[in-house]
C-alpha cells in the first residue's frame, strides 16, 4: 500500500474533486449529519473558529493498495484501515475527517479529507514532514492487514511502465493521420452555420438546439453565476466555441449580456427564484440605507431539506403552523439550504441545523402589516417566530427584528414610520426599554397630540353648523375626549356624525383611549 499526503488550502475544492471522481462516500469521523453537505457545514464553521495565521487548514491523504489487493477490500475493511491511518497520525480523537473510495483509474484506492483544527481548543495540527509520515504509516497498515508492501508496488509500476513505454512507441509508429484537427473544426463549424441559420434569444434555446444535433454542450461560468462561454463536444472530441471559430462566441450571437438565471427563467416561465408566495413584506426607503446587492436565492424545492429545517425548528419548539404565519422561507443558495428572512437591505438571515448567519448586506428586519399598531422588537429570527406563536389571538403587530445590529438612529426612523400604538419588546430586548424610553413617549405623545387636534377641529365645524355650545361642553373633559376620540376612529361608529354619538353617548361603555 502507497500512503500520500499534503495540506490543502480549500476545503471546498477539496471536496468537489472527490465528489467529480467515481467514488463512494465511506467514512466520517466526528461529524453528524445525512449527507455530504451536513458534513461540509460543519468542517467550514469549525474552520471559522480558526484564529491563526495558517491559511492550509486542511490535509488531504491517499491510500492506494495494489491493484488485486484493492478488488478484494471490502468497505468495512476500508473502515478499519481509516481508523487505524487517523490514529496513528494522531487524527482521530479531536480532528473531524470525511473519506471516498475511488475505483476509476483502473483501481481502487482512498482519499481521506482531514481537518487540521483541534476541536477543543481550535489549534493547527502540526504537519511537518507529512508526506514521509503517510508513507510509513502506510506500509504499517499494508503489513498489518497482510497487504502488498509500498516497495513491493514500486517495482510492479516500474515494470507496468517500461511494459507501456514499448507499446506507445510500437503505436506510434502504426499511427494512422487520417482524422486532423483541422478537418474536425472544419466539420464542427459546418454544423454550427447550419444551426445558427435560425435565430435564438436565449442562450438555453440555443444550446437546446445544439443537443438536438449531437452535440454535448459544456457551459462556462463566471464567480457571479453568469455564463461566459461554452464548449462542444461530439464523437469524443471537445473543443471551445472560439476555437471553432470567434462568429460562434456569445458576444457575437449577442447572448452574452443575459445571465444563465435569467435565461433559465425566460425559458420556464417561471416565477424568479427570488419570488415566493408568500406576501411581500412593506417597507419604506428610510428603513435600508445600504446599497442591495444581488445575491442568487431560489426556493427551497427538495422535500427531505424541507423536513430537515421543520424537524430543526420544531426542537426550538416552534411548530408548522407558526412557520406558515410567518415571514420564514425555506431558500437553497448554492449547495446549502436555510430557514431565512429577508432583511431590509436585501440581504438574508439564515439559519440551518449547523449555523446561523447572514448572506449579504448585514441589516435589520422589518416585518409591517399596517401602521399604527404594536410594534414587537426581537433580537433574532427565533424571538420573532416565539412571539407569533405565543400570540393565540392573531392580533396585528409590527415586527422589528434586529438581527444582531443595534443601531439608535435607524431604530428611531422606523419606529417614526411605522408610527406605533405601543412598543413592546421580547424578553431578551427588555434592555433597550430604557434606552427607546424617552422616544417611545414623544412619538406617542406626538401621534395623541395629533389626533386630538383633529377632534377639536372636528368639534369647532360640528358646533358652527349643527350644535349648541351645550352639546360639546361634555368634551371638555379629557378622558372624555379620549374616549371620542377612540370611538371616531374605531370600525363601530366609522362615518358616523357627531350628532349620532352625542344621542348614543350615554348607552356606550367609557373608556380611556390606551395609544
Amino acid at each position: 500500500m502507497i500512503g500520500k499526503a499534503k495540506s490543502n488550502l480549500s476545503l471546498g475544492n477539496t471536496i468537489d474533486y472527490n465528489l467529480k471522481q467515481k467514488s463512494v462516500l465511506f467514512y466520517t469521523n466526528n461529524l453528524v449529519g445525512e449527507n455530504i453537505e451536513d458534513y461540509r457545514m460543519q468542517m467550514e464553521d469549525l474552520q471559522k473558529c480558526y484564529r491563526g495565521y495558517g491559511k492550509q487548514l486542511l490535509i488531504h491523504a491517499v491510500l492506494s493498495p495494489a491493484t488485486e489487493d484493492g478488488k478484494r477490500l471490502d468497505e468495512s475493511t476500508w473502515q478499519k484501515i481509516a481508523d487505524s491511518y487517523l490514529q496513528e497520525m494522531k487524527l482521530k480523537e479531536h480532528y473531524q475527517s470525511i473519506g471516498f473510495i475511488h475505483r476509476d483509474k483502473g483501481h481502487t484506492h482512498a482519499h481521506l479529507v482531514i481537518s487540521k483544527i483541534n476541536m477543543n481548543d481550535y489549534k493547527l495540527f502540526q504537519d511537518s514532514f507529512i508526506g514521509k509520515k503517510s508513507q510509513f504509516i502506510a506500509d504499517r497498515i499494508a503489513k498489518e492487514f497482510g497487504l502488498v508492501r509500498a516497495m513491493e508496488i514500486k517495482r510492479e509500476n516500474l515494470k507496468n511502465l517500461l511494459a507501456e513505454n514499448e507499446n506507445s512507441k510500437s503505436k506510434k509508429a502504426n499511427k494512422s493521420e487520417n482524422i486532423k484537427p483541422q478537418d474536425v473544426r472544419q466539420k464542427f463549424k459546418h454544423a454550427l452555420m447550419q444551426i445558427n441559420e435560425q435565430k435564438f434569444n436565449t442562450p438555453e434555446v440555443y444550446f437546446l438546439a445544439l443537443e438536438k444535433n449531437g452535440f454535448k454542450v459544456i457551459r462556462h461560468f463566471d464567480d457571479k453565476q453568469n455564463l461566459r462561454g461554452y464548449s462542444i463536444e461530439k464523437e469524443g472530441t471537445m473543443m471551445s466555441a472560439t476555437a471553432v471559430s470567434k462568429e460562434f462566441s456569445l458576444s457575437k450571437l449577442g447572448l452574452i449580456n443575459m445571465s444563465y438565471r435569467e435565461t433559465k427563467e425566460k425559458l420556464n416561465n417561471n416565477t424568479p427564484p427570488n419570488k415566493t408566495e408568500k406576501k411581500e413584506q412593506i417597507t419604506a426607503p428610510i428603513l435600508s440605507d445600504k446599497k442591495s446587492l444581488e445575491i442568487y436565492i431560489e426556493p427551497l424545492n427538495d422535500s427531505n431539506q424541507k423536513d430537515s429545517l421543520q424537524r430543526f425548528l420544531k426542537d426550538f419548539g416552534i411548530d408548522k403552523e407558526t412557520i406558515d404565519k410567518s415571514e420564514l422561507q425555506f431558500i437553497k443558495h448554492k449547495n446549502y439550504y436555510y430557514a431565512a428572512l429577508k432583511n431590509n437591505s436585501g440581504g438574508w438571515a439564515v439559519m440551518n441545523p449547523f449555523t446561523q448567519t447572514n448572506i449579504g448586506a448585514k441589516d435589520i428586519i422589518t416585518i409591517c402589516e399596517q401602521k399604527n399598531v404594536d410594534v414587537i422588537i426581537c433580537g433574532d429570527a427565533f424571538s420573532y417566530l416565539k412571539n407569533i406563536q405565543n400570540n393565540g389571538q392573531n392580533t396585528p403587530a409590527n415586527y422589528i427584528i434586529l438581527n444582531e445590529i443595534f443601531d439608535g438612529e435607524k431604530l428611531k426612523k422606523t419606529l417614526e414610520y411605522l408610527q406605533p400604538k405601543q412598543i413592546l419588546y421580547a424578553a431578551k430586548e427588555q434592555r433597550l426599554a430604557g434606552f427607546l424610553k424617552d422616544f417611545s413617549q414623544k412619538i406617542l405623545s406626538d401621534a395623541q397630540q395629533e389626533n386630538t387636534t383633529f377632534i377639536h377641529n372636528y368639534l369647532d365645524k360640528a358646533m358652527d353648523s349643527n350644535f349648541s355650545t351645550t352639546k360639546t361642553n361634555s368634551f371638555s373633559n379629557k378622558n372624555n375626549l379620549a374616549s371620542f376620540m377612540e370611538l371616531l376612529f374605531s370600525e363601530q361608529y366609522q362615518g358616523h356624525s357627531v350628532a349620532q354619538f352625542i344621542e348614543s353617548k350615554k348607552k356606550m361603555k367609557w373608556r380611556k383611549l390606551n395609544l
